[in-house]
C-alpha cells in the first residue's frame, strides 16, 4: 500500500487495458509494512530472523545484487508531489518488520510535506489483537472518513503512541 501511494505517477502498476487509468489513491493506511527492503534484509541478516528469505523471494535474490529492483520496491524513492495522506501503525516490539521501517516512511513523508500520522503501539509485535482494538479501528475510520471526503485534507503530521491490548 505504501508503494502504491507513492508510485502512482511512475507507472509501475500499469497493465494492459488500463494504461489510460490513474493509479492514484486518495489515502494510504500501512500496518507494520516493510519499506526499505535493503535495510530490512540487512536487519534480518544481523538478527538472523526468517524474513531474510522473504526479502530474497520478493526481490528475486540478494538486494545488493539487484539494486534496481530494490530501488523500485522502495516507496521512499518514488514519492510524488501529490502523494496522498498516510496513516502508519506499527508495534514497538515488532521483530519481523522493525518499527524503524515505519519511522523511515514517516520521516520521508513529513520531509516532503505530505500529511502523515505515525501511531506506535507499546508491547505490540507484528500483528495481533492490539491492531484491531477499538481505538485503532476508530483511528483508521476517522482517517479514511476525513481523507476521502471532498475537499483538501488538513495539512497535519503527528506521532502518537498507545498501549497494546492484552489477550
Amino acid at each position: 500500500s505504501a508503494l502504491l501511494g507513492t508510485a502512482h505517477a511512475t507507472h509501475l502498476f500499469d497493465s494492459r487495458g488500463m494504461l489510460g487509468q490513474s493509479m492514484r489513491v486518495q489515502a494510504v493506511c500501512v500496518f507494520f509494512g516493510p519499506i526499505d527492503l535493503l535495510r530490512l534484509y540487512d536487519y534480518a541478516r544481523v538478527h538472523q530472523t526468517p524474513q531474510v528469505n522473504e526479502v530474497l523471494t520478493l526481490l528475486g535474490g540478494d538486494p545488493r545484487l539487484n539494486p534496481e529492483q530494490a530501488r523500485l520496491s522502495n516507496p521512499l524513492t518514488c514519492q510524488e508531489a501529490d502523494t496522498p495522506p498516510f496513516l502508519i501503525v506499527h508495534g514497538l516490539n515488532d521483530t519481523v518488520v522493525p518499527p524503524g521501517q515505519s519511522r523511515l516512511l514517516y520521516d520521508a513523508l513529513v520531509a516532503r510535506r505530505v500529511p502523515a500520522h505515525l501511531h506506535l503501539i507499546h508491547d505490540a509485535g507484528h500483528t495481533g489483537p492490539a491492531f484491531i482494538a477499538p481505538e485503532i479501528n476508530a483511528m483508521v475510520d476517522e482517517f479514511f472518513n476525513r481523507n476521502l471526503r471532498a475537499g483538501p485534507p488538513p495539512e497535519v503530521s503527528s506521532v502518537t503512541e498507545s498501549n497494546a491490548v492484552k489477550d
